[in-house]
């Protein structure tokens, strides 16, 4: 059962993350830009489509020897509820899909039944967000991701991949039907991959470690964290802070297993780690 405690207003938030690395291609935009959103995440331009998906319509594969899954096609794309199961009949994950991205909550188990993640995502606000990008104006952007890509388009597009909300190494190169990629999820020993490669997410953001207890959780707000945060160690030592437009800000405090304070830390707006103190030792400025 999952338990978090309540902090001015936002649930108990523990973690540790580990997200994947961006490949170092010339042009990382061009591929998400694209129209089709079921692409290779490898950022080079002209990549066919990694999932060789059926006609439009309802897809089932019930076979009890392969991978079982249940979804819908419209247009080429994944569109409406999704869902499959390891060969134990148990579920893998289950979540929706509007034109090949995810959008609302999406959850992913282990083949023993155990919660892993669970995740909401906003496709229309992905879509807003894309638009900003594509028009481009010198003076406006209404969201704080569309800022950062005229700094930093690669830091921009990395936050929208697949690969930022699952960390997995499979680059896709080389097209999947539909059963393979479920194979794919529910062979032991394999990262879990999801049938998209992009996202934006909006709303709770959890990981559990494989006993069940919670590794991190937060709040995403327009595809970047928000407020407050708990990172949770498999020790039991946790770190608790804000994020704003995803970066750390303020206060951040780390507690031991006992729940004692061993270290403070204090971030500027930009998230640069200004002041640190250890317990039991003297306080320092960071250079």
């Amino acid at each position: 059962m999952i338990k978090y405690f309540l902090s001015t207003g936002i649930g108990m938030l523990f973690c540790s993350i580990s997200f994947s690395q961006l490949s170092n291609a010339d042009d990382p935009v061009q591929t998400f830009l694209s129209e089709n959103s079921v692409k290779s995440v490898s950022t080079t331009p002209g990549e066919n489509q990694w999932l060789e998906l059926p006609k439009d319509g309802e897809v089932i594969s019930e076979s009890t020897e392969m991978a079982r899954y249940s979804g819908y096609i419209k247009r080429n794309r994944l569109h409406g509820s999704w869902q499959s199961w390891y060969t134990n009949q148990r579920l893998c994950d289950s979540g929706s899909f509007f034109k090949g991205v995810p959008t609302g909550e999406w959850k992913h188990w282990s083949a023993g039944g155990g919660l892993l993640a669970i995740r909401n995502y906003d496709a229309t606000k992905l879509l807003r967000v894309k638009d900003e990008i594509r028009r481009n104006h010198p003076r406006y952007s209404g969201y704080p991701l569309t800022r950062i890509y005229k700094k930093n388009r690669v830091q921009a597009v990395h936050y929208l991949r697949a690969g930022y909300s699952f960390s997995f190494s499979d680059q896709r190169k080389y097209s999947y039907s539909l059963q393979d990629a479920v194979k794919n999820n529910i062979t032991p020993g394999n990262s879990y991959r999801p049938l998209f490669d992009e996202c934006l997410h909006h709303g709770l953001y959890m990981n559990f470690y494989s006993n069940g207890l919670v590794k991190d959780s937060g709040y995403y707000n327009n595809g970047l964290r928000e407020g407050l945060w708990i990172h949770k160690e498999a020790t039991g030592s946790y770190v608790q802070g804000a994020y704003r437009n995803g970066v750390r800000t303020g206060d951040w405090k780390r507690y031991d297993t006992n729940n004692r304070i061993t270290a403070i830390i204090i971030y500027n707006k930009k998230g640069v780690e200004e002041w640190r103190k250890t317990m039991g030792e003297k306080a320092r400025r960071s250079s």
